[in-house]
């Protein structure tokens, strides 16, 4: 729950200081989002994973982040030809659709429906479901 209102803080701490003209903005957001990359993440990742107990049942919550991707590609690949979509518009609802943002937004929701026992499954599958997809395809 900390998490989800940490978020919330954040999002509206970011709209208040987008109101202030000295405030270097681009400079701050590009810093949040090097901070999160390359620190945050990394750190989850050296955290949960190393405990968690490898089982063939993990494969199911990984296989689901390939499995909407290719469903989404599927969907929409097939709707763009016969809708005569652009290859950008296409494109643009093959990633909306299929990938999920679980990094960012995802950790404080899992960890308040499923508490911190939920965090090492959405570590799998955001790197080895979304970040896999995003670095490959």
């Amino acid at each position: 729950m900390t998490g989800a209102l940490v978020a919330f803080l954040c999002l509206f701490l970011g709209l208040v200081l987008q109101k202030v003209d000295k405030f270097p903005s681009e400079k701050a957001a590009n810093w949040v989002q090097a901070y999160l990359i390359y620190i945050v993440l990394p750190a989850l990742a050296l955290l949960y994973i190393p405990k968690i107990q490898p089982s063939w049942g993990l494969l199911i919550p990984v296989s689901a982040a390939w499995f909407t991707f290719f469903l989404s590609w599927g969907i929409f690949g097939y709707l763009g030809k016969k809708l005569n979509w652009g290859k950008n518009v296409t494109g643009c609802l093959i990633i909306v659709a299929g990938l999920a943002n679980t990094s960012f937004l995802g950790f404080p929701v899992i960890e308040g429906l499923y508490g911190r026992e939920g965090l090492p499954i959405a570590l799998l599958i955001d790197q080895g479901g979304s970040f896999l997809l995003v670095s490959s395809l």
